[in-house]
C-alpha cells in the first residue's frame, strides 16, 4: 500500500516537472511557435529573432538592480 502511494506521488511530481521545465529552457518563437534552445538568438526554423531570451532577461534584471 505504501509503495503504491509513493509511486503515485512520484508520478504526480514527475508530470508537473515535465510540464513546467520546457518553458524555462526552451523559449517559443513568436512567429512560428516552435521551441528553441535557450542560447539561440534566432529561431532555427524560421530564422527570425527571438525577442525574449534568457540572456537579455538577465541583462535587464542587472540594469534594474543597479539603479
Amino acid at each position: 500500500m505504501r509503495i503504491g502511494y509513493l509511486f503515485i506521488m512520484v508520478s504526480i511530481i514527475a508530470i508537473i516537472t515535465l510540464i513546467s521545465i520546457p518553458p524555462l529552457f526552451f523559449p517559443k518563437c513568436k512567429f512560428c511557435g516552435r521551441r528553441n534552445n535557450i542560447s539561440r538568438v534566432y529561431c532555427k526554423h524560421c530564422n527570425k529573432r527571438i525577442e525574449q531570451d534568457y540572456i537579455s532577461m538577465l541583462e535587464k534584471e542587472q540594469h534594474f538592480h543597479k539603479d
